[in-house]
Order: structure tokens, then sequence, then C-alpha cells
């Protein structure tokens, strides 16, 4: 990202200043004709790319401020200062002076880039994806950017704009074979399936050493129910990368899909140890366990979890799903622990309407109504289809005699059930979340 920045940097300072191309442009010669001349913004602007090629960027961005200020309208000191002060990090200014260029060059691809690029980082992909449009091939010809604007394509669910500029791109000799596993989700994304599988297989071919490649077709077959032709496809994969403990733990979680919990098992043990550092097979380990009314062990294995990754937070609401389904569950201890695990998870990410369910849960069970019924709304409002927060506040209404909110929210509840689950049992949806982490 650094270097398309500088390159654009410089490209804007061409041809500035009468007969400067001819002239002595080092720092030096420049600062000592600025002493004579401080009000030239030409000169300012040149300094500041001067500045620029040496990578002094505090001190570009210095002197295109005065060019700005001495020239207001002049387009590219504005482009120049906008664009040093995104390199510094500065970027919601930056982002500000973009937006006002916007509305004077429309045209002008290098603003739109950059609103491109704030619009994701704020992973707001549609907008993003709008402003690459407009930046045309600054952004999609732009091997810097390029996994941006793909993701900003691809989340925003413009596949064929992404599948366009992607069979572009795959059509040169040395294409990565990332460029096609981006190209295979666009055509999955299209619901072009055969196409998706041979972008994928074509990936394997370019870099058959690369354990990705597998993985991303193993989890496209998954999607699809063909969980037997995915292990195949891990199995090919760890002939080339033996021992890895990425294919190790998607092979387990094809066995625990098709459940099959001791092949399970086994593979997540192994991708365990192949990683003792990485969470993910530890907790897939657990769930297991939760599956198979193993709630002790799986308690065990989300509290191995904590000790790896203290500070992710389905260490402990997955911990606290174990506490809730073992046998002291009935116990005051048991649930003051849950509530505080259950807290703990949402300090560490309060976008969690499931957890804040179950937090209220936990609540009502401890006599707390007024705490429970915030948490159920609050849940709500970060996901108003949650079944479990509309069941429970449709209880919890009903019990206090408010009959018809009651039934409007059980109804609510059947229809959210409906959609959310047709064979996925809770145990499924906890293992694909954790699936999808890892890939």
């Amino acid at each position: 990202m650094r270097c398309i920045g500088l390159v654009i940097l410089l490209l804007f300072g061409l041809g500035l200043g009468m007969g400067m191309a001819q002239a002595d442009t080092s720092v030096t010669a420049l600062l000592d004709r600025y002493r004579a001349e401080p009000q030239n913004a030409s000169l300012c602007e040149q300094i500041g790319i001067a500045y620029t090629r040496t990578g002094q960027l505090n001190e570009a961005a210095e002197f295109f401020r005065k060019a700005v200020n001495l020239r207001p309208q002049a387009v590219s000191s504005r482009k120049n200062l906008a664009t040093v002060l995104w390199f510094l990090n500065q970027k919601r200014e930056a982002e500000q002076l973009f937006a006002a260029l916007e509305k004077t060059v429309p045209n002008d691809p290098v603003p739109q880039l950059y609103l491109g690029l704030a619009a994701y980082e704020s992973s707001n992909f549609a907008q993003a994806a709008s402003h690459f449009d407009r930046a045309g091939p600054l952004a999609s010809d732009n091997p810097d950017v390029l996994p941006i604007v793909i993701d900003a394509y691809l989340s925003a669910k413009k596949f064929e704009r992404a599948g366009a500029i992607l069979e572009t791109r795959t059509a040169y000799a040395d294409a990565p074979s990332q460029l096609y596993r981006w190209l295979a989700q666009a055509y999955d994304g299209q619901q072009l399936p055969d196409k998706a599988y041979k972008a994928y297989s074509a990936a394997i071919e370019r870099e058959p050493a690369v354990e990705e490649n597998y993985l991303a077709l193993a989890a496209f077959a998954i999607e699809h129910g063909n969980s037997s032709f995915a292990r195949d496809i891990l199995n090919r994969g760890m002939r080339q990368k033996p021992g890895s403990a990425k294919l190790l733990f998607e092979s387990g979680i094809t066995w625990a899909l098709d459940g099959d919990y001791e092949n399970a098992r086994k593979d997540f043990v192994s991708a365990s140890a192949a990683d003792g550092r990485w969470p993910l097979p530890v907790f897939a380990l657990g769930v297991v366990e939760l599956q198979t009314g193993n709630a002790d062990e799986a308690g065990n294995q989300f509290r191995r979890a904590k000790q790896i990754a203290p500070g992710d937070y389905r260490c402990y609401y997955l911990h606290a799903l174990a506490l809730n389904r073992s046998a002291t569950r009935e116990s005051a201890a048991t649930r003051a622990e849950v509530i505080s695990e259950l807290r703990h998870a949402l300090a560490l990410n309060p976008k969690q309407p499931k957890a804040l369910a179950d937090l209220a849960q936990a609540e009502l069970d401890d006599g707390k109504k007024q705490a429970a019924e915030a948490d159920l709304r609050a849940a709500l409002r970060l996901d108003p289809g949650e079944p479990t927060a509309l069941y429970r506040l449709a209880l919890l209404h009903r019990r206090e005699g408010k009959t018809a909110e009651a039934e409007r929210l059980m109804q609510l509840f059947q229809q959210s059930k409906q959609k959310t689950s047709d064979a996925q049992n809770e145990f499924v949806l906890i293992l694909k979340t954790v699936d999808a982490v890892a890939r």
C-alpha cells in the first residue's frame, strides 16, 4: 500500500513550476529558494514532493499544507496533502480532504480510491465498492490494493464485478493461486458451481504446496454438502503438507458434520498437537464433547482454550455453555460462574446476541428480571431475529400478563426458528462458526 500512495503522490508533482524540470530539485536547493520565495505555492509543493521522495512525510505534509494555504483551489496540492496524511495515519483529516475533492473533481480516480479504502476500513463494503468502481483502473489494476478491492466486491455481493477483474488477472501466466481462489468465490456467488470448482482446482494446480488452496476447495465442498469429497481434497493436501494443523482441523470438521465424533476427536487432537498455540482445535474438541453429552470434559477443553487465548471471547462463551449443561448447573455457584463468563465474553465482544440471550436466562434464574429483560432487548437490537431472545422475552411477557406482545414475539420466534434451522442443530451452528473463523 505504501508504494502506491507515494507513486501517485510523485505523479501529481510532475511538471509543476515553469522550467523547474531543469532545475536542481534537491531538498537543500529548494529550501534555499523557499527562503527567498516563501509565498510561491508551486515551490512549496515541489519541496513537499522532494521530501516525499526521501520518505520524510511529516516535512512533506508541512509544505503541502503551505501550498494549499497559498493556493486553496489547487487540486494537486490538496491531493498530495491528503495522500501524505493518509500514510501518516491521519486518516480522518485525509478522508475529509478527499471528500471535499470529490465534490470539486468528481471524475478524478484518486479521491475515489482513498474514499473507497476509508469505507472499507469502516466495513462499509457497499460504499467501498462504489468508490472503487469510480476509481476505475487505479483500483482494479493496482496490485497493492487489489486484495482490498476484491474483498470489498465479494463482501458487497458484487460477484460479477469481482469476477470480471479476476478473469483478466488470471489470464497472466504468473497469476498466483490466491487470484483463482477469489475467482472461485466470485463464481460461487453467481451460482456457477462448476466454474467455481474449476477455479479452485486451478489454484491447487498452480501452487500445489499452498495449504489454503486445499482448505478453500474443501470448504466449498462442505458448503455444497459433500464432506466426503472435502476429506479427499484434504488428504491430498496432507500429502503435500504432512502434519498441517489447518488441514487436520478441517478434516475433523468434516467428520463432525457427518456425525462421526470419534474420527473428529482424533483429527482435532492431532491438529492441537501440531499447533499447541492455536485455540480452534480445542474449541472444536469442546463442542464435540458437548454434542456427545460430556459437558464436564467440554468445560475442561474450554478452560484449556482460555489458557491458550485469554483474549478470545469464545473461550468464555463456550465455557458458559458447558457450565449450563453440567451436573451442577442448578447450583448458585455455577449460575454465578455462568454469569461471570458471559459478561467476560461480552466485554471482549459486545455484539453477541446469543450471549446476551444466555446471560438473560442466567439472570432470570438468579431472580434478576429487570437486568434479564434489558439484555434480551439488547440482543434483539443486535439481531431482531435471534430466536433464543425472542422466545425468552415472549415467556417473560406471558408471565407478566402481556399476552398480545407475548404472542407477537412467539410468532416471530417460530418464523426465525424455521429460517435458521431445518437440519442444523445448535451444535452444527457452533461448529460452522468455529470453522468459518479458521478459514
